[in-house]
């Protein structure tokens, strides 16, 4: 792989996907990831032009370079290679996993209604699709309350995940409510579990703990500056990523 920058922002924001002549080939559109060692496992990019556009996996390792403020994410793959890369219904992460496990329950496929038009020639109930129950979207988890051990702190904002290793690394915590809310980091070894039924990660730290952590602010490159700072202030990580 030959990406330059070791921290990047996950695409909770759509960014381009180029090939080796920096050609526009589609969007990135999610980030799926391993929640035991919180490993990025693929890229999600949607290709080609509505109504026959569709989403494919992209390995993380095809990743050339990643240009943060042009938002563009540039892999070895030409064209052609990136149309044959494997339909996202080959690899479902636990949302999509649910979602269509409810559909199957009620019998219907208009469940819950928001679905995009690709899912519904993957619902009949003669299919059975065993997932990993530890893939995870990072664009779904966006939203999901955080938990820490004695409270609920917030939300989930987005994940910043290093391109060197390819593994998620941080969580962006949005915390309390409001518009206004100030964000902080949390190392993503800190994760102690992420629940699709409560619609929340926790968090092995109190409450006060991540409420005092130092801001986070976007515009501050991540680096081992960061990485130090932040070890400092929580101490190690006792799971997955450190």
């Amino acid at each position: 792989m030959g990406t330059t920058s070791s921290r990047s922002a996950t695409a909770a924001e759509p960014g381009a996907i180029a090939g080796p002549a920096e050609d526009h080939l589609g969007r990135v559109r999610d980030v799926y990831f391993d929640d035991r060692r919180f490993h990025v496992r693929h890229l999600v990019a949607e290709i080609g032009h509505w109504p026959a556009h569709r989403l494919v996996l992209v390995s993380p390792w095809s990743v050339r370079r990643i240009d943060l403020p042009a938002r563009v994410v540039q892999t070895d793959l030409g064209g052609d290679e990136l149309t044959r890369s494997p339909d996202a219904e080959c690899d479902r992460p636990v949302s999509r996993q649910r979602h269509v496990e409810l559909a199957r329950y009620y019998g219907f496929y208009g469940f819950p209604y928001q679905w995009p038009e690709a899912t519904v020639a993957t619902m009949s109930p003669r299919v059975r699709h065993r997932g990993d129950r530890h893939l995870r979207s990072a664009r779904a988890l966006v939203g999901y309350y955080v938990h820490a051990d004695d409270d609920d702190v917030g939300h989930v904002a987005d994940f910043l995940f290093g391109d060197a290793a390819w593994e998620i690394r941080h969580v962006v915590v949005a915390l309390g409510h409001g518009i206004a809310r100030r964000r902080v980091l949390v190392p993503a070894g800190w994760v102690s579990r992420v629940s699709w039924d409560a619609a929340a990660i926790t968090l092995a730290l109190p409450g006060r703990v991540v409420a005092a952590a130092p801001t986070y602010v976007p515009a501050e490159a991540p680096g081992p500056e960061l990485e130090a700072r932040l070890t400092r202030y929580y101490g190690p990580a006792p799971f997955g990523a450190a």
